[in-house]
């Protein structure tokens, strides 16, 4: 998110703009240095509240969190992860600017759902690295599904690997 707000700082035809651009990012980067990453990690429900303000101003995102205390800490964790590489694809690749993110209970499970209003992935398409990750870690609990209106990503986070 930092990165973007730099190019787009960059992109500016007055000093003006540049620059609150710049000392939003800046705020931005030193909020982000100064936090524990372990601490971060660690509540990964909070790290998902932390995103959308962290994207604000790139993209507008709406977080749908399921009431009450559900969920392992691996879970939680597993799906910020898997969250903020979400975004940063339907950002970077698909040129979203909407983006909507749900957290679910699915018995034992938590189910990420993550829906951009980006350009979509062509069906011919390579997956990528979080494909790959995908493909490892949630073999058969994740997919994908594209249009030219956007993407949606479903995966099932479980306690177990594989």
């Amino acid at each position: 998110a930092i990165a973007l707000q730099l190019k787009n700082a960059s992109l500016q035809y007055d000093d003006a703009s540049a620059l609150q651009v710049i000392n939003s990012a800046r705020q931005r980067l030193s909020r982000t240095l100064s936090y524990d990453v372990d601490i971060e990690l660690s509540d990964g429900r909070a790290r998902l509240v932390q995103m959308v303000q962290d994207w604000a101003g790139i993209a507008v995102i709406e977080l749908e969190l399921p009431s009450g205390d559900f969920g392992t800490a691996a879970q939680w964790k597993t799906t910020a992860l898997i969250a903020d590489e979400a975004i940063g694809n339907s950002v970077r690749s698909g040129g979203a600017g909407q983006i909507s993110m749900q957290v679910a209970v699915q018995e034992t499970s938590l189910v990420l759902t993550v829906t951009d209003n980006g350009m979509g992935v062509s069906s011919s398409a390579k997956g990528g690295l979080g494909s790959a990750w995908l493909d490892i870690n949630a073999p058969g609990r994740w997919s994908r599904e594209s249009t030219p209106a956007g993407t949606t990503l479903t995966v099932e986070i479980t306690d177990q690997p594989g």
